[in-house]
């Protein structure tokens, strides 16, 4: 938990073991990070997440009522 530099709560890191997906243990973190964020008077949160991961994460993301508001490129060089 933290904030940027435009004051929206932020969720550092948020991951649930293989075996226990699909048990709404994600979505359960989540909203009691919100609720905790709401208390502390944000009232914006957001996350970052690699967009091509295979875990389900953005339909969880959106499921709790999140959009996407930017997206960015990472650029890579092979060295030689």
């Amino acid at each position: 938990m933290g904030t940027d530099d435009q004051g929206v709560a932020r969720v550092g890191m948020l991951g649930v073991r293989p075996a226990w997906r699909k048990r709404g243990i994600g979505e359960a973190l989540l909203r009691l990070a919100f609720i905790e964020f709401r208390r502390r008077g944000y009232d914006r949160v957001g996350l970052g997440v690699d967009s091509t991961n295979e875990t389900g994460a953005t339909a969880l993301y959106e499921r709790v009522g999140m959009k996407v508001t930017r997206q960015f490129d990472v650029y890579e060089k092979r060295l030689r």
